[in-house]
């Protein structure tokens, strides 16, 4: 790798511009939320003590009477509202959750269809998740004092490329317009609640005999012999030829015991206020930060930069790290100078992968800003493609910790076999079990099309979950063992060519040679949903094998030095389950 990265020239370098070196950035880089602060862990806890005050609580309260009816809830649509929307603030906008979440944990409290229990249950979930968003606030300020320190005292303006960039217009316009799409439906259902109200103070109520059933309606027999159809949700409820208390104001009637259903406008706002919320969150908070970042004189830091090698992220790399070898932050940037006044660069890719970036120059750059996880900066860097010049970026999303270095062991690499962890196996079982309830029918007498398709689809879901179940590359004296879903390849140290990191589009690729060439052998999904892979705070087995059998590969010294058993594929154990279960279904009543 050069160790001559592209030059900055010295007329954009301020004056008194500290040099973040590697004790610095290790320092920063090193200091990230403790793992009980993942957001993946309020988010299944939330979740989780939701699902059990609903399954807690008692039928008899979703039952409508005449002397209780089932009136509009539009406090419990708004907790649910703003329970899903902290389901995205928790993940994208910490501080908007930290704020919101002890309003949903006093709403849970109130809340008294539910047991007690269920509900303090939720109130916990809240305030423990409040706590962890505030936690990594608390982080983020701290990474943001480092950086002060080693920047020292020196603060510079924005360079004027980069004052006419504003952050969060899309985004911002789009939440308003869901925001108020949802307060329209909001308004349209309590105008609905609001005139039926009106026709049942005027109306005259009635005791009418039921004599049919219909799609969410009853038809009824009035005393003087007309007749009504009226809205019921589960017309069931109401046997034949039972007697109901009916309102009739006219042509309008309605059973009393169930006003008018608010339910699709709830329905309809929530779907929009969601989204809009998340959405207007991310965007001001990004507005926010980027107007703190233009307000006046910035500490400077002396970097490198370079673009990564699979996606569209520059990583930042200590001044000295001339090597490359450690980068201490990723961030998604913006070329000022094609930006504008009036263009606003709002593609939020903070979900795309982070892959390790190799292959692309080193570049000098000077980094505007403060860093902290999900903060805003300015990057200026000599430009590659026009000599002596200078590109001026902004961020257009959160910045974030760049993955932590791998090194090996001296004297060899620790760890020499990676496979599917419990997530994985979590995954591949709900596929499994899926997978056999869809083929299940073609068990039965006769089969529809529709089975055969669901029992292909199910097949399918079998097969991904062989993979997800056992998967496991071995690295051992003589050369790799690949245990996929269904077989083991082995593949000598000197067939193997290369080894690629998870794309967009494959999992861990080795390239195999081979007497006609060179072969692809493919494992596709094994870091689990690639939204997660950014947010874990350990590393995938998956990403932790490229780097170690990269190394072994160019290494031969950190290769293992005995053999050491390859993995079994789940595959045919799981073929010959299905069978099993499917012969014990044909045979047992």
């Amino acid at each position: 790798m050069s160790n001559s990265p592209i030059p900055l020239p010295q007329t954009a370098v301020p004056a008194g511009a500290a040099g973040w070196q590697s004790y610095d950035a290790a320092r920063w880089r090193a200091l990230r939320p403790a793992a009980w602060a993942h957001p993946g862990w309020s988010l299944a806890a939330l979740a989780g003590t939701v699902a059990v005050a609903i399954a807690t609580t008692p039928a008899a309260a979703d039952v409508c009477t005449e002397a209780a009816p089932c009136d509009a809830d539009w406090v419990g649509a708004g907790v649910m509202t703003l329970l899903l929307a902290q389901m995205l603030w928790i993940w994208r906008v910490p501080g908007w959750a930290a704020a919101t979440l002890p309003v949903l944990a006093l709403a849970s409290l109130w809340e008294e269809d539910a047991p007690f229990a269920a509900d303090a249950a939720v109130a916990v979930a809240a305030l423990a998740a409040c706590v962890a968003c505030l936690h990594r606030l608390d982080v983020a300020r701290r990474q943001q004092a480092l950086a002060l320190e080693a920047a020292g005292p020196a603060r510079h303006p924005l360079p004027a490329r980069a004052m006419g960039v504003r952050r969060g217009r899309v985004q911002g316009v789009a939440g308003a317009v869901l925001l108020a799409a949802a307060a329209c439906a909001a308004v349209a259902g309590l105008a609905g609640v609001a005139a039926q109200d009106a026709h049942a103070e005027r109306a005259t109520r009635l005791g009418a005999t039921v004599t049919g059933w219909g799609t969410e309606s009853l038809r009824v027999d009035l005393p003087d012999g007309g007749r009504r159809t009226v809205y019921a949700a589960f017309p069931e409820d109401y046997p034949k030829g039972s007697v109901v208390g009916v309102l009739v104001d006219g042509s309008w009637a309605r059973l009393v015991a169930e006003p008018y259903d608010a339910m699709g406008w709830q329905l309809l706002g929530l779907a929009a206020a969601v989204p809009g919320g998340c959405l207007l969150g991310v965007a001001l908070t990004g507005r926010r930060r980027a107007a703190e970042l233009r307000r006046g004189p910035v500490p400077v830091l002396r970097v490198l930069a370079r673009d990564g090698a699979d996606d569209l992220r520059t990583y930042v790399y200590a001044a000295d790290d001339t090597e490359g070898r450690a980068p201490v932050l990723a961030c998604a940037l913006w070329p000022a100078r094609e930006v504008g006044a009036e263009a606003d660069p709002d593609a939020d890719d903070s979900d795309v992968e982070l892959p390790e970036p190799t292959g692309r120059p080193l570049r000098e750059a000077l980094l505007y800003g403060a860093p902290g996880a999900g903060g805003e900066i300015v990057l200026v860097s000599g430009d590659a493609d026009e000599p002596g010049g200078v590109l001026v970026e902004c961020t257009h999303a959160p910045v974030a910790p760049a993955p932590l270095p791998f090194v090996p062991e001296p004297g060899g690499w620790r760890e020499t076999s990676w496979g599917a962890g419990w997530i994985e196996r979590l995954v591949g079982l709900a596929l499994a079990v899926i997978g056999v309830g869809m083929a299940q029918p073609l068990v039965g007498g006769s089969a529809s099309w529709d089975d055969v398709t669901s029992a292909v689809v199910g097949c399918g879901m079998l097969a991904v979950a062989a993979r997800q179940l056992n998967w496991r590359v071995t690295a051992d004296a003589s050369g790799v063992s690949i245990c996929g879903g269904w077989r083991v390849r082995r593949v000598p140290w000197d067939a193997l060519a290369a080894v690629r990191p998870p794309s967009a589009e494959h999992g861990v690729t080795f390239l195999v040679r081979t007497a006609d060439g060179t072969e692809r052998v493919t494992l596709t999904q094994l870091y689990g949903p690639r939204v997660l892979v950014d947010r874990l705070r350990t590393r995938p087995a998956a990403l932790r094998a490229v780097d170690a059998l990269e190394a072994m590969r160019t290494d031969p010294a950190l290769r293992p030095g005995e053999e050491t058993p390859a993995g079994v594929p789940a595959g045919p154990v799981l073929v010959a389950f299905v069978v099993l279960v499917f012969a014990l279904l044909v045979v047992l009543p």
